[in-house]
């Protein structure tokens, strides 16, 4: 009877230990996709509501452990380097009130319950290395748009992705006034 109790608690101690290790190789793992999603040099809006391009309290930027509002001498995406990934988040409307001196590698509209979108200023311009990706809202009962509004500026770009949405109620596109728009690839 002692032999069984000590095989009953030692199979309790092992089924410990192999969920401990489960559980540590899961954080690891989800540790590690969450460090390599992210560049650093990367940015993102942070907050909601309008603001312009050039403005650094609208921006995060990665470090390489953590988002933080950029240095004058980081300055805004496409200012003084070429950030691998620029994402605008939900309920954000940003304002292209500047011409970047350099490219950004990809704009990255997240998925929206609110209007989230980049309009140009003026006849400023942008170039995306890859791909422009607008995202839809992701409820169905929103009423809301994702877009790309270039009026009279310039855009250029080696891909643009559009989910196809398939509600009335929920929109992802591309206005073009006067202005010019590059792109290598559209997927709709």
């Amino acid at each position: 009877m002692r032999t069984h109790t000590t095989t009953a608690a030692l199979r309790g101690t092992t089924f410990r230990k192999a969920l401990r290790a489960g559980f540590l190789a899961f954080s690891l793992v989800l540790s590690a996709s969450t460090a390599f999603s992210q560049a650093v040099g990367d940015y993102q809006t942070t907050g909601t509501g309008a603001g312009n391009w050039d403005n650094l309290s609208i921006w995060q930027r990665w470090n390489g452990s953590s988002w933080q509002t950029p240095t004058g001498a980081e300055g805004y995406p496409g200012e003084n380097a070429t950030p691998s990934n620029v994402t605008i988040n939900n309920n954000r409307q940003v304002a292209l009130n500047v011409s970047p001196a350099n490219p950004i590698g990809n704009l990255t509209f997240a998925s929206t319950n609110a209007n989230t979108y980049l309009t140009f200023s003026g006849t400023n311009s942008l170039t995306v290395n890859g791909t422009v990706a607008l995202s839809a809202s992701i409820f169905y009962f929103f009423n809301r748009s994702c877009y790309v509004n270039v009026a009279n500026g310039s855009l250029t770009a080696g891909s643009v992705t559009m989910p196809n949405t398939d509600r009335d109620n929920s929109d992802c596109y591309l206005q073009l006034g006067t202005g010019t728009f590059t792109v290598g690839n559209v997927t709709m």
